[in-house]
């Protein structure tokens, strides 16, 4: 559950998932027209796709719900409206418990940096949920399709390719069309382009894949920095291996066995540290002030102890090394950081 907000103050209404209303409100208003570009991801479930999915992230995104003029929320039993506080994007959520499907749509300036959240968030029940069986495609947008391939298509369809062979055959195989399932062909680097800006493809070209290509984006076990700060080759280790000891405190918290809340909590927490870190070297310029004093409040939090995921990590007996390497190095960090002409 979650408090509802009102004018950025929390109220005593407690907001149930289970006892929202079960009909979706009118969405048309606020759904992207057909003019405007959006991303569009599908999870397919194998047998089972449990409610506390799309319980769980509607709780976890709360305060990010969308809102009608009337100060109404845009969410029901099986989805929710989001408007991301921090970014330019917004997304909507919603499940489809027949087909056992949940879809993700993404829009909006940042709608690229959004959908790196938001899936991040979902791929985390794969490693909560032991057994779950998830598969994840990507809807392939119309501007990728290859000329020839137009030109004979019938009917518009919504073609889709699984999203790992997509990273795949980029990034390893580095084809330059892609097959859909229903065998169009698309041009790859289009299709990467549209769901990946230019400097998350070259922070993934540098990513160590651990025998999982979902590690591309930020999702995996380890990742590598780059971008177009320059930094001396001890440095760049530092912050290479705090990136490395963060990915393998979220390994540590997802084996571990706690309040699945928590660790969700827990994960998205050292996950954000990891990408505003990545965004900040990469693209100093694209960070804003609010997102800079995040990472500040952040770090400072894994300094101090109080962050809610380290807090968590200290009764994990295996990931001691681990937590005291980043409390150690959360002020070097900091410090590295402005000495890059980084401000935090």
């Amino acid at each position: 559950c979650y408090r509802v907000q009102n004018m950025g103050h929390c109220s005593s209404k407690l907001v149930i998932p289970d006892k929202l209303p079960k009909d979706q409100p009118k969405l048309s208003p606020y759904l992207p027209d057909a003019r405007t570009d959006y991303i569009q991801v599908v999870f397919d479930f194998d047998s089972l796709l449990p409610r506390s999915v799309i319980a769980n992230l509607i709780v976890k995104n709360h305060q990010d719900i969308r809102r009608t003029q009337t100060g109404q929320q845009l969410v029901w039993q099986r989805g929710v409206m989001l408007a991301a506080q921090t970014l330019q994007a917004q997304a909507r959520l919603q499940v489809d418990y027949y087909a056992r499907q949940l879809s993700l749509q993404v829009w909006g300036e940042q709608r690229r940096d959004y959908l790196a959240v938001l899936r991040a968030q979902v791929n985390q029940f794969k490693v909560n949920m032991k057994g779950l069986g998830v598969a994840e495609y990507v809807i392939l947008p119309e501007r990728a399709l290859c000329e020839r391939d137009n030109a004979v298509r019938v009917k518009k369809t919504a073609a889709r390719v699984p999203y790992k062979r997509l990273e795949s055959e980029f990034f390893t195989e580095k084809r330059r069309f892609i097959r859909s399932d229903d065998g169009k062909r698309y041009d790859l680097n289009k299709v990467m382009g549209f769901i990946m800006s230019e400097e998350q493809q070259k922070a993934a070209m540098n990513v160590t894949v651990h025998g999982n290509v979902g590690a591309i984006g930020g999702t995996g076990d380890r990742q590598q920095l780059s971008g177009h700060v320059t930094t001396h080759s001890v440095d760049q280790q530092v912050l290479q291996a705090y990136q490395e000891h963060l990915a393998q405190l979220m390994k540590d918290i997802g084996e571990h066995q706690a309040d699945f809340m928590i660790k969700v909590d827990a994960y998205n927490e050292l996950q954000q540290i990891r990408t505003l870190l990545e965004r900040l070297v990469a693209t100093p310029e694209a960070v804003n002030e609010t997102e800079r004093s995040q990472l500040q409040q952040l770090l400072s939090s894994v300094k101090d102890g109080t962050l809610g995921a380290i807090k968590l990590a200290k009764e994990i007996k295996s990931a001691g090394d681990t937590l005291t390497w980043l409390l150690a190095k959360a002020g070097t960090v900091s410090t590295l950081l402005a000495g890059m002409g980084v401000a935090l």
